[in-house]
């Protein structure tokens, strides 16, 4: 079974950010550590950082968390 933050990683493109509720925003940013952490190995942060200049690669919706929408641990 899937988790919720990856439901909602994969439901969501990440232009759809600024229409949800700031909890499903945090899910959707759990989400997408998940998927970059078992796709890849590696954080969100560490993946995205390494395609400087790569055309194309935010399409899907698999891009960074726009910095509007990272959310400061309380």
């Amino acid at each position: 079974m899937m988790a919720l933050s990856d439901e909602i990683y994969l439901k969501h493109h990440v232009s759809e950010l600024r229409d949800l509720d700031e909890y499903v925003v945090k899910l959707w940013k759990e989400g997408q550590d998940r998927w970059c952490m078992r796709t890849h190995g590696m954080s969100s942060e560490d993946y995205y950082a390494g395609l400087d200049g790569v055309g194309g690669y935010g399409s899907s919706g698999r891009k960074p968390l726009p910095k509007e929408f990272q959310f400061k641990e309380k």
